[in-house]
């Protein structure tokens, strides 16, 4: 299991997930379910000091979106 750190509008919290995907799954349910506007998630299990951000692509490029 990997470790992940979520920080939010409201704080931060930890869980654990067997990959990315199934940890932004977990940190965007909890956030719907207490009401937190999802800001990014770090892991220093995978590599020190990186972030993950929801983005999105359109014509003219990538850019982080906000949730909430």
């Amino acid at each position: 299991m990997l470790k992940f750190k979520v920080l939010t509008d409201k704080g931060s919290w930890l869980i654990e997930a067997e990959s990315v995907n199934d940890a932004f799954r977990k940190a965007l349910w909890f956030c719907w379910r207490d009401g937190e506007d999802f800001h990014h998630m770090e892991s220093d299990s995978i590599a020190r000091g990186l972030k993950y951000h929801l983005c999105a692509e359109d014509k003219y490029g990538i850019y982080k979106v906000g949730i909430g």
